[in-house]
């Protein structure tokens, strides 16, 4: 993405969704791929109820995150990564690419950061 948006801030937005995404079995890569997004906004692992101590640890990796000196936070519901992302203001200070990484509906957050909502 750097690459193909040269200048731009990168605003990566990432829900643990699949059942490998969900569990810590690679939360250090994926730690490690949104070290390279200026902002990483990480949601809670889908069914985190169901994975206990096994879950990926959302608050966790955005904190590493930050002790490297990266903006990160865990919004604990889609409406709180929503209002998050809002209040970062994308394309405030140089023009932003935002990616959203998810293999579903990311809580109905893509369509309405889209509009504007």
């Amino acid at each position: 993405l750097r690459a193909r948006y040269p200048g731009r801030e990168l605003f990566a937005c990432f829900e643990p969704r699949s059942n490998t995404a969900a569990r810590k079995v690679l939360q250090d890569p994926f730690r490690d791929a949104l070290a390279l997004a200026d902002v990483a906004l990480i949601a809670a692992p889908h069914r985190a109820d169901k994975l206990g101590s096994d879950g990926f640890d959302s608050a966790g990796v955005a904190a590493e995150l930050a002790a490297r000196g990266r903006r990160a936070a865990a919004p604990a519901t889609p409406e709180a990564l929503l209002d998050a992302l809002r209040g970062m203001k994308p394309g405030a200070t140089r023009p932003a690419c935002v990616v959203f990484f998810s293999n579903g509906a990311f809580g109905g957050v893509i369509p309405r950061f889209v509009a504007g909502n």
